[in-house]
This record gives structure tokens, C-alpha cells and sequence, in this order.
């Protein structure tokens, strides 16, 4: 049979020598020892340009009293107002540490404004100790106020950032958008207005996250036997 001078033969692949391949590997693992790092400071980077990210991936929940909401600002408004006490320096003022902050940051006035405007304050609060008790929604109490992050914190305790602004404590997290699915909902749901009434003489609970810098955002609000997430 004649062989066709003109046909192509197909080709053989080169078998690459030892040092070929340990090259290309070394090759690939320079490319992941570049992308994993890049990987880990976005994604870092991404957490600390969005806080409130930040604070659901890192933040330790704990539960705070609030006063009575107001039904027609809840069902009606696109922000929540939260009443806290611990906002209140009546709340505060015979806390230990309140003393020590008004003689390092005295106010205008004594009585009515006893911190100088915007000094920043950090809450020491603690879970309830009860034992053999369901303490989950049970109130964090507060138990000390300082100028600075405090050095030891029990396990049961935590730290809460704030700002003396306009005669209260500013914690970041008193106004908060509601959302307009959950401001729907809440509209839907029949026996909110009842649960809203009783609550004039029923402590809200509200539940938020702190991170270890002391910022705070709020998760969902407990009013009777219902709950709603922000």
C-alpha cells in the first residue's frame, strides 16, 4: 500500500522531564499562596467597612429592657425609637465609676447636664447569676460605668460603648430603620395591637449583638409571646 507523502501523522506528546513538572507545581502553589491571602484581606476587609456585618459575625447577644413603644410609631413609622433606661442618667449615676467620670468630664450643669457633651463611656453590663433558672430573656443589669474599655470582664460580663449626647447616653443603636416587610407584618398580624396595649404594663425585651469593641446593634424585639427580627 502507498504511503501518502502528504498525510499528516499524528503527534506524539513530549514526556516532560522530572524538572518540567516540579516546575509547573511550583508554579501553582505560587498562584494559591497569592490568592488565598488576597481572599482573606477582602474578605476581612469587607467585615470592617461594614460594621453591623461585623457585629452579626463576631457579637455576643444579650437581652435589654426597654420601655413601652408607642403602637402607632411601630406600625406606622419607618424607624424604631428604643427607650432604654440604661440611656438615662437616672439610671446610671449611682452605678461605681459615675462618680470618677463627671470629675474627669464635668458637664455644663451639675444636675441637668453632669458630662460634657459627646464624652464616651463604656457600660459594664452582667447576665443574671440566678441559678437553676431560664435566664435567656432575662434583662442584662448594669453594673459599673468608666471612661475607658474595662481591663477584666467576667464571662457573664460584657461591655457596652456609648456617648453622652443631649443629656442621655447615645449607644448607637436607639433609632433603627424598620424594615418594610416587618413593618407589614406586623399590620397583618391581628393580635399585635392587643400584645402593643398590654405592653404598657409589660417590659419589651430586646435583643442585641455586641462586639468586642463594645458596638451594638439591635437583632429582634420580644413583645409577649412574639418576636420580630430586624
Amino acid at each position: 500500500m502507498a504511503v501518502n507523502p502528504y498525510q499528516h501523522t499524528k503527534a506524539h506528546a513530549i514526556p516532560q522531564t522530572p524538572s518540567q513538572v516540579n516546575k509547573k507545581r511550583s508554579s501553582n502553589w505560587s498562584l494559591w499562596r497569592l490568592t488565598i491571602p488576597l481572599g482573606l484581606q477582602t474578605g476581612l476587609l469587607l467585615l470592617l467597612t461594614t460594621p453591623h456585618l461585623y457585629i452579626q459575625l463576631v457579637g455576643n447577644p444579650i437581652t435589654l429592657h426597654t420601655d413601652p413603644i408607642d403602637p402607632y410609631d411601630w406600625l406606622q413609622a419607618h424607624s424604631l425609637s428604643l427607650n432604654l433606661p440604661i440611656s438615662r442618667v437616672e439610671t446610671l449615676h449611682k452605678l461605681p465609676g459615675w462618680q470618677e467620670l463627671t470629675r474627669q468630664y464635668p458637664g455644663s450643669d451639675p444636675k441637668y447636664y453632669p458630662l460634657r457633651e459627646g464624652t464616651r463611656i463604656y457600660l459594664t453590663l452582667q447576665k443574671s447569676p440566678t441559678p437553676g433558672s431560664n435566664t435567656s430573656n432575662r434583662p442584662w443589669k448594669p453594673i459599673a460605668i468608666s471612661s475607658n474599655y474595662p481591663e477584666r470582664l467576667a464571662p457573664h460580663q460584657i461591655a457596652l460603648k456609648g456617648y453622652y449626647q443631649h443629656g442621655i447616653i447615645n449607644y448607637g443603636m436607639e433609632n433603627y430603620p424598620i424594615p418594610t416587610v416587618l413593618r407589614r407584618q406586623a399590620q397583618l398580624e391581628s393580635p399585635l395591637s392587643h400584645n402593643m396595649r398590654a405592653s404598657q404594663s409589660q417590659p419589651i425585651l430586646i435583643t442585641i449583638k455586641v462586639d468586642p469593641q463594645g458596638n451594638a446593634i439591635p437583632m429582634e424585639m420580644k413583645i409577649g409571646d412574639r418576636i420580630y427580627k430586624f
